[in-house]
């Protein structure tokens, strides 16, 4: 246990893809001033984005609104400074858990500089105190808004929402009206609330779930016990260097994606994981032409040696020896054979989630809706799926009979079968666990997946896992 500063892990927040749109900067700026402005890639709504001073006390003192600028519709912000260090600071206004961290951004007199910015679902992170409390009082973070507060005998303190991967932060207690540094304390990770998790898949060559964490590493889960509700507590990984996005399977391989690479999984090996492709800003891998891979990122996609430059990439799907991906300008892009083409997606705006049924039918999640194309046309479209609604799409997954789940940001799952009619999926919502959250705020499931015999798996961000058999 450190006897000086507590820093929480060193991993710098995400930041990804700039637009190519040119931000908006409204009103005057003053002499000597400088600006942050730039886009927040693929935002839901609006996005209040701050620059907090670097010795910012959050608990004392309040933010100067001139340090804050609300996003619009094309998610550009601007912000006028005096010079110095700050930390910026981006958070839906209607979906708090969504939030994005910079630290030590320079902000130099006349000049403008274009921090990259998208939001990523926020964990809870724990503080354990040396002794019960004597007084009620603050933990806070010295340069930004996060707090914790804690009453007369608690033992613990609680931050609700911070970055998942956490920047450097140095914390402070403020008890009594007396400010102090904190020296001896503890960070609860893992299954604590520290680490949360982002993916599920399902692995039918071993009957098994994949999950994988921001800081635990991945797990998996035997389907064929009898248990509906389980806390993931075996580490396949005791840590990545930078937190896991996606998990993909073929045949008899298993591929971890995380933020900055490709991790190939062969449980036969003394050392199982390899990795097999390094790259900024990883979106996913997909197996194409006889189970090449597809390694993309926020701005490309790499097939053996050839790599197609594609900016914008938010989301991608594959069918057979088709790639498809969803750009944050509202198109679908199709690779086949090294040739790539694009269509339109105007009507759902910039596309957040593709997903395929395997009958020629794909799925595409965006802004404005959630639409069903064949060939190029769209076929039907929901706009109240859309994300800029409460009913946006969180995550889609499709069943063996060609019908698909689509889950909303509401924690509601509907059923679309292959004839395109729709169902809501009802009752499930009282079955998630609540532990610490109130009936009205259920754990957020963040992915769900759907095993060989057509039971839906569902995990939330906290690690609770639930089966569904319909």
């Amino acid at each position: 246990m450190k006897k000086s500063n507590i820093l929480i892990s060193t991993i710098s927040a995400l930041c990804v893809l700039s637009c190519g749109k040119s931000p908006n900067v409204a009103g005057g700026v003053e002499t000597g001033n400088g600006i942050v402005a730039g886009i927040v890639a693929a935002s839901e709504g609006s996005v209040v984005v701050s620059l907090i001073p670097e010795n910012f006390n959050p608990v004392d003192s309040i933010l100067n609104k001139r340090n804050s600028d609300t996003t619009g519709v094309d998610g550009a912000y601007s912000v006028s400074v005096p010079a110095g260090t700050y930390n910026l600071y981006a958070a839906s206004a209607s979906d708090k858990n969504k939030i994005d961290f910079v630290s030590k951004v320079v902000v130099i007199k006349d000049s403008t500089i274009s921090p990259e910015l998208r939001l990523e679902s926020a964990v809870s992170l724990k503080v354990k105190l040396d002794a019960p409390a004597n007084n009620a009082g603050t933990i806070w973070a010295e340069g930004s808004l996060f707090t914790a507060p804690f009453a007369l005998g608690d033992t613990v303190a609680i931050f609700p929402a911070v970055p998942s991967l956490q920047p450097d932060f140095k914390l402070f207690k403020t008890e009594n009206g007396i400010q102090s540094l904190i020296a001896s304390t503890t960070l609860m990770k893992g299954n604590d609330g520290f680490s949360a998790y982002t993916t599920l898949i399902y692995d039918s060559t071993m009957n098994r779930l994949w999950a994988g964490t921001t800081y635990s590493g991945a797990f998996h889960y035997n389907t064929e016990k009898p248990i509906e509700y389980i806390q993931f507590d075996t580490a396949m990984v005791n840590s990545f260097k930078s937190g896991i996005v996606q998990i993909t399977n073929h045949g008899n391989a298993i591929y971890i994606v995380t933020n900055r690479e490709v991790l190939k999984f062969d449980e036969k090996n003394s050392s199982p994981f390899t990795s097999i492709f390094s790259g900024s800003q990883m979106i996913d891998v997909k197996m194409v032409q006889n189970g090449t891979p597809a390694y993309i990122t926020s701005d490309s996609i790499t097939i053996g040696t050839a790599t197609v430059k594609i900016p914008g990439i938010l989301s991608a799907t594959a069918c057979k020896d088709t790639l498809f991906a969803g750009t944050v300008d509202g198109k679908i892009h199709r690779l086949f054979n090294g040739i790539e083409n694009n269509f339109s997606v105007d009507q759902i705006g910039a596309v957040w989630h593709l997903e395929t049924n395997g009958m020629g039918k794909l799925f595409a999640a965006g802004r404005k809706g959630l639409a069903v194309i064949q060939n190029g046309v769209i076929l039907k479209n929901w706009g109240s799926f859309g994300s800029d609604s409460a009913m946006g799409v969180r995550a889609m997954s499709p069943t063996s009979s060609g019908s698909i789940f689509i889950l909303t940001k509401t924690n509601q799952l509907f059923l679309i079968d292959s004839d395109l009619s729709m169902k809501e999926v009802v009752g499930f919502k009282n079955l998630i666990p609540l532990d610490q959250q109130t009936p009205q705020q259920p754990f957020p499931i963040i992915s769900i997946a759907v095993d060989e015999n057509d039971n839906l798996w569902l995990l939330t961000l906290e690690g609770a896992l639930l089966r569904i058999e319909l």
